[in-house]
C-alpha cells in the first residue's frame, strides 16, 4: 500500500523504546516508563541487544532528567500550564521530526556511544521526501496522535521505589509496529521473583512462560517453613535469568488463586514446562527445590549435545613440553627453507639469542 501512495516501499511505522535496568523508557506523552513489554503498543516485534553500559546510575538518571526537558508533554492552548519558553511547544511529540525514535536514539547514544538502526531513524525523512508524504504529513500526525500520546496503564507503571537496577547495565532496544503487529519476545523483568496477588497477573506470567518454563511457590504469612526457602528461591530466580519465570503467591492475600489451584498446604510448588503442568511437590526442602528448578530449566533449555560427550583426552590436564637445551638455530632455520627468512622467524631468533645472552 505504501508503494502505491508514496512511491516507495515502507515496511512499517516503528515505535521504539529503550530497556535499561528492568524498566522500559519511551517518548509519547513526555518521557514515559513502564515494565518492559507492558505499553499500549503491545509486545515488541523485535528486541535488539545494544550492549552494556558502565556509566554510574546517578549520572544516567541525571541525563534522563535533562531529556525530559527536551522531550516534553504536549500542552494544548486551553491548558492551565504555562510555557517557560515559546520553543517549548515545539518540543512536544511530532511524528516526523521529534518522535519516540529520536528519544531512543539519544538515550542509546549517551549510554553506549551508538544509536539505534538507521533504517528506523531515517524512516520519517524517507516519507517526507515523497510528494504525497509532504501532503499527508498533517493527516498522519493527527491520526497517530491518539496512539503515540496514549497513557500507560497504572498497573504497568513502575512504583516509585522501583529504580533501575545497576547490577549489569544491560541495554536493549524494543521496536513495535504501530499497526497492531505483535511478537512473542518476552519483555518482563528477569532474574527476580514475581510477587502475585491475583489471578490476572498469574495468568499473564504463565502466558509469558509458554515457550519456556515457570515455577509457582505457594506460601503464606503463617508458614514458618516457607520462609526458610525464601533466600534459595531468590537465588534460583537470579540464577535462571530469562530462562525461567519464578512466581511467589501469598495465599493469605490471594484467596482466588489458592482456590483455583486447590492448594491444601504450604509450601507447595508447581512447575510448568512449555505451558503444561510438569510437577508438583510439597515441603520446605531446599535441596529438592534447587534440584527440581534446575532440572526444569535444563528441560526447557537443553544444552548442546556436544557438552555431554565424555572426551577424556581433552578433559584431562596437559603438561606443556619444555626443552632445556636450545638447538643450533642457524641449522634449524636453514632446514626451514624460504620460510626461515620471514620477519617473524628472524624476530624469534633475535629474542632467543638476547635472552640467552642475558
Amino acid at each position: 500500500m505504501s508503494l502505491s501512495f508514496l512511491g516507495t516501499h515502507i515496511d512499517a511505522v516503528y515505535h521504539t523504546a529503550l530497556v535499561f535496568g528492568g524498566i522500559e523508557y519511551f517518548f509519547g506523552a513526555g518521557v514515559q516508563q513502564t515494565y518492559p513489554g507492558a505499553t499500549h503498543h503491545g509486545r515488541p516485534m523485535e528486541i535488539i541487544p545494544l550492549g552494556k553500559t558502565d556509566l554510574p546510575l546517578d549520572i544516567i538518571l541525571e541525563y534522563l532528567d535533562s531529556l525530559k526537558e527536551v522531550y516534553t508533554v504536549e500542552v494544548g492552548p486551553q491548558s492551565h500550564f504555562r510555557y517557560r519558553h515559546v520553543s517549548d511547544m515545539m518540543q512536544s511529540y511530532d511524528l516526523f521530526t521529534h518522535n519516540c525514535n529520536n528519544f531512543t536514539n539519544d538515550f542509546a547514544m549517551f549510554l553506549l556511544g551508538k544509536g539505534i538502526p538507521d533504517h528506523i531513524t531515517s524512516l520519517p525523512q524517507t516519507v517526507l521526501n515523497t510528494p504525497f508524504g509532504q501532503m499527508l504529513k498533517p493527516e498522519l500526525d493527527s491520526a497517530m496522535r491518539g496512539i503515540t500520546q496514549a497513557p500507560v496503564a497504572p498497573a504497568s507503571v513502575p512504583s516509585q521505589h522501583h529504580s533501575p537496577r545497576n547490577s549489569n547495565g544491560i541495554v536493549t532496544s524494543q521496536s513495535n509496529v504501530q499497526e497492531n503487529h505483535a511478537s512473542g519476545a518476552s519483555g518482563i523483568p528477569t532474574g527476580q521473583v514475581h510477587q502475585v496477588t491475583n489471578l490476572k497477573k498469574l495468568d499473564t506470567l504463565l502466558t509469558w512462560a509458554q515457550d519456556s518454563c515457570a515455577v509457582i511457590f505457594f506460601t503464606s504469612a503463617t508458614c514458618p517453613p516457607c520462609k526458610l526457602v525464601y533466600p534459595a528461591y531468590d537465588e534460583l530466580a537470579a540464577e535462571a535469568g530469562d530462562k525461567a519465570i519464578l512466581i511467589k503467591v501469598d495465599l493469605s492475600e490471594a484467596y482466588e488463586v489458592g482456590s483455583k489451584y486447590q492448594v491444601r498446604a504450604t509450601p507447595t510448588f508447581m512447575s510448568y514446562l512449555k505451558g503444561e503442568k510438569e510437577n508438583e511437590w510439597v515441603g520446605a526442602s531446599e535441596g529438592q527445590l534447587r534440584g527440581n528448578v534446575r532440572m526444569l530449566i535444563r528441560m526447557a533449555h537443553p544444552p548442546h549435545p556436544h557438552t555431554n560427550l565424555r572426551l577424556h583426552v581433552l578433559q584431562r590436564r596437559h603438561k606443556s613440553v619444555t626443552y632445556s637445551k636450545i638447538p643450533p638455530l642457524e641449522k634449524l632455520i636453514a632446514k626451514m627453507g624460504p620460510r626461515g627468512n620471514e620477519p617473524s622467524v628472524t624476530a624469534l631468533k633475535d629474542f632467543i639469542c638476547t635472552r640467552e645472552a642475558s
